[in-house]
């Protein structure tokens, strides 16, 4: 979508818009912020409309267990065939180390604390240990058949033996309303660094509360995430054991999302699947002033391009490699 079409939109709903700026980076919708007070996002398949729908009956209730800020959809509907939905725009950036991190943990309580039941009803979710556990044996069905033949040998094994070691694991949580995907760019802070929001729950559902510490440890790192599930201290306060696997999880995820056709901001499919983990290119033979390099060039989600290796070259010595939970070095 456009921002001429979101402004259209807009205005088919008897708003007028006299700045449309699209928010770029996310799989999931078409993001524009319009007038810097409002944010419009339109779903690009029926899998997040859905999301959009179950989100927007939640939203509204969740709100009133949260103290901090929670989008509040305002307008929901059909335009054009496509789902839609605005919220006034919650002000804030995404969290950084720097921030006041520690802040989660009272955040992440009255989000767990949430009647799962109730939260279940709402979603039309099951609110079980099992219903969870099928999730992820859907998503490695669907890895098996789409991720690991792009694998080299060693590596499909290690996928592999991981993957079977979660599935076999004890499911001993209790069932809990989760957000799943809370990566620090859904986590907003005002000016000071204080906790101001938690946006983007078309994913949200019933499951193991370690999900959402799981998420944030690609930014905050091992130390910090052990210290705010210190600081969280709830009777379902996950293990540290339990974190690692499901960040693994995260990464294949994404990495599936990948293979399933990759989209970029502007919605146009790649032409190219993501190539096999051999032809990537060696970093060592990049030159010196080698410009940022993504081996999975046309496919342009970032974090989604399903390569463990996408790097840059930083000087004579100064390569790095980049986590696919990292955001794609491409320019």
């Amino acid at each position: 979508m456009t921002p001429a079409q979101a402004g259209a939109l807009w205005a088919d709903l008897g708003r007028a818009a006299h700045t449309v700026v699209p928010i770029l980076g996310g799989w999931a919708s078409w993001t524009f912020e319009l007038d810097g007070t409002w944010i419009l996002q339109v779903a690009r398949n029926v899998e997040v409309a859905a999301g959009h729908r179950r989100q927007a009956k939640l939203l509204p209730e969740l709100a009133q267990a949260m103290s901090i800020a929670v989008p509040e959809p305002v307008e929901f509907g059909t335009w054009r065939g496509s789902t839609y939905q605005a919220y006034r725009k919650i002000p804030g950036r995404p969290l950084t180390p720097q921030d006041d991190w520690r802040g989660l943990a009272k955040a992440l309580q009255e989000l767990h604390d949430f009647p799962p039941d109730r939260a279940a009803t709402t979603l039309g979710v099951p609110a079980t240990g099992q219903a969870w556990r099928s999730k992820y044996a859907d998503l490695w069905t669907d890895v098996s058949a789409r991720v690991l033949p792009a694998l080299d040998q060693d590596l499909c094994a290690a996928v592999d033996a991981r993957f079977t070691e979660f599935l076999d694991s004890a499911w001993d949580f209790p069932p809990t309303l989760v957000h799943t995907d809370l990566g620090a760019e859904h986590v907003l802070v005002d000016q000071t660094g204080s906790i101001s929001g938690l946006i983007d729950f078309e994913t949200a559902t019933i499951g193991d509360p370690a999900v959402d510490f799981a998420a944030l440890l690609p930014t905050l790192g091992e130390w910090r995430v052990d210290a705010l599930v210190e600081a969280y201290g709830s009777t379902r306060r996950p293990t540290p054991g339990a974190l690692l696997p499901l960040a693994r999880l995260a990464v294949r995820g994404a990495v599936r999302h990948g293979h399933r056709g990759s989209r970029d901001h502007t919605g146009r499919g790649s032409r190219a699947a993501c190539p096999p983990s051999g032809q990537l290119t060696d970093p060592r033979r990049l030159g010196r002033h080698a410009r940022p390099v993504c081996p999975s060039r046309p496919c342009s989600w970032g974090i989604l391009c399903g390569h463990p290796r996408c790097f840059r070259r930083r000087g004579p010595r100064h390569g790095r490699l980049w986590s696919l939970q990292r955001t794609c070095p491409r320019p």
